[in-house]
């Protein structure tokens, strides 16, 4: 008797293949019922098992080790100077004259804001220290010159709209950020901008948004910074200096005094080096 042979993958897509679209739930087909799985608390990311590294925490730890650290700035260094001396262009969807049209309108956007494309390539590169970067864009109308708005201001006047500037968010400026209760993803960032208790936060939309990040696993905001895995090195490599110091410290702080050796019974019989009140320096030491 033969064996019945086991399905194959393809046997268990195949139906699946085959089925006509009013076999299919719509609400089941069209609907996302799962979620991506982020471990947040009232927009608060909690993904890190580490505390320290959580929230502002790790932004103050990222700053420090980008600051005091050289060759975590050296790092960081050629990473910017890298990517600000690339090459940038727009190339056209197709041959189409729209396309080619299109392509020119970006790259006159691109050279067209407040601030230099490379100065925005340079804020971005700081999603690499703190594992993300957020972007609001913010858009002007091209009028050409504008008095006493620099900002307004355009090279161009076809009343057509461009891109005024694409502002970086301070990272520690984050409050919190929002997610859609159903779907889970994400909706924007909650800002303040001042560190005094009761400032005024401001909500930023992502539409109105560029989020740049190293890593987009479960949808994480905040990706992950690439000093993340140097932490637990940079951590040791601190506090071994930070003893050092203090080692050398005590051992420099030591004042030297001297000592008078016991005198013999009846001193009649002192050494010759220590008449006189005299003293060699043998019998100088460091006390603690």
């Amino acid at each position: 008797m033969a064996a019945t042979p086991r399905p194959t993958l393809v046997d268990r897509v195949a139906p699946w293949r085959r089925a006509k679209a009013h076999d299919l739930d719509p609400k089941t087909a069209a609907t996302e019922i799962g979620s991506a799985g982020l471990k947040q608390r009232s927009g608060l990311i909690q993904e890190e098992f580490l505390p320290e590294l959580r929230g502002d925490r790790a932004l103050h730890v990222y700053k420090e080790m980008g600051a005091n650290d050289p060759t975590v700035a050296s790092v960081l260094f050629v990473i910017r100077m890298f990517l600000r001396g690339a090459d940038w262009d727009v190339v056209p969807f197709d041959d189409t004259p729209e396309a080619e049209a299109d392509a020119v309108f970006v790259e006159e956007a691109m050279q067209d804001m407040s601030h230099s494309w490379a100065a925005f390539i340079d804020d971005i590169t700081s999603m690499f220290q703190y594992g993300w970067a957020f972007f609001e864009v913010v858009y002007k109308q091209r009028n050409g010159l504008v008095a006493h708005q620099p900002g307004e201001s355009s090279r161009y006047a076809d009343g057509e709209i461009g891109w005024r500037k694409m502002a970086l968010r301070a990272h520690e400026t984050r409050y919190r950020w929002q997610f859609d209760d159903e779907t889970g993803g994400l909706e924007g960032m909650w800002q303040q901008a001042s560190q005094q208790l009761g400032a005024e936060k401001v909500f930023i939309p992502i539409e109105k948004a560029l989020l740049f990040r190293t890593s987009q696993a479960r949808g994480n905001p905040e990706g992950q910074s690439i000093l993340r895995v140097a932490y637990r090195s940079w951590w040791q490599k601190k506090r071994d200096e930070e003893n050092e110091g203090v080692g050398i410290q005590s051992q420099a702080g030591r004042a030297p005094c001297a000592a008078r050796p016991h005198r013999p019974a009846g001193g009649l019989h002192r050494p010759a080096h220590l008449r006189g009140g005299r003293r060699s320096p043998g019998d100088v030491r460091a006390v603690g």
